[in-house]
């Protein structure tokens, strides 16, 4: 995330989910996800992921469905 050095990283996609990412994760050998939180709360694709500058951690997203989470 922005401002935060920490290594995270927020998508968004045409599934409409919304997950966060640990960068040093990326490239591991785990079996399964690799990213550590997922949310499934649009039901049409996310378009946008925006943050506060001085709220680094509070994320909102944006979809075609016209919800603002």
């Amino acid at each position: 995330m922005p401002q935060s050095n920490d290594g995270l990283v927020a998508t968004g996609a045409g599934d409409g989910k919304v997950k966060l990412h640990l960068v040093e994760r990326a490239g591991s050998s785990e079996v399964g996800e690799p990213s550590f939180l997922q949310c499934t709360c649009h039901a049409g694709r996310v378009k946008r992921l925006a943050i506060a500058p001085d709220l680094p951690y509070m994320l909102w997203s944006g979809a075609e469905d016209g919800t603002v989470m």
